[in-house]
């Protein structure tokens, strides 16, 4: 009787730990061919063991990042969006994006926050390469809705935001690193001038 391979098991063991791994990363793991990895594959998709999947690599899309801070209010009349407004309203901005409508066209919608404290209520997240297409659906849906009061909208050219701010401030080591040293010569500081009034109470 032929012995079973397991190669099946190993392929399940690495897609338990990394659902978003490929093909071909699978294909290196366990030496073997590309087709013998298909083959694999397929046999555990009949048996529906695993099932095809497909994830979005948000630094791969050519596209910028933009915050869109919106203020609220009670709309005018309650029976618009209900007692708790801001919930439905980031319902109802969110659920935009699944209708077939022109102005989302050129958007990508990323994630909307009921925020607490600051200057604005919700976060809005968006992708888009186009500032134009954003600036149109804020004023043309979100300015347009009774319970917001004003927006403010902003963009990032990288989403790598730490690596950003550690290239500004001229180091490429991490930031809590300087925040540590700055604690650490503080303390010294303090333990200097401890020590001279010491000294002093001493003579």
């Amino acid at each position: 009787m032929p012995r079973r391979s397991n190669i099946p098991k190993k392929i399940i063991s690495l897609l338990s730990e990394d659902p978003t791994i490929t093909r071909e990363q699978l294909s290196e793991r366990l030496k073997v061919s590309y087709q013998a990895v298909q083959k694999h594959l397929r046999s555990l998709q009949e048996e529906g063991i695993v099932v095809p999947s497909f994830s979005v690599i948000k630094n791969k899309i050519r596209k910028y990042l933009f915050f869109v801070s919106i203020l609220t209010q009670d709309p005018r009349d309650p029976r618009d969006l209900g007692k708790d407004y801001q919930r439905a309203l980031c319902k109802k901005i969110a659920d935009q994006f699944e209708e077939n409508d022109p102005l989302v066209e050129e958007l990508i919608f990323g994630k909307i926050y009921i925020v607490i404290g600051g200057t604005h209520d919700i976060i809005l997240t968006l992708y888009s390469d186009n500032p134009d297409a954003v600036g149109n659906f804020v004023t043309r849906f979100l300015r347009a809705e009774p319970a917001i009061v004003a927006t403010s909208t902003a963009w990032a050219l990288t989403p790598n935001y730490e690596a950003q701010r550690i290239q500004e401030s001229g180091s490429d080591r991490p930031l809590i690193e300087k925040k540590e040293k700055k604690e650490t010569r503080g303390k010294r500081k303090d333990a200097a001038q401890s020590q001279r009034h010491r000294a002093r109470r001493a003579s």
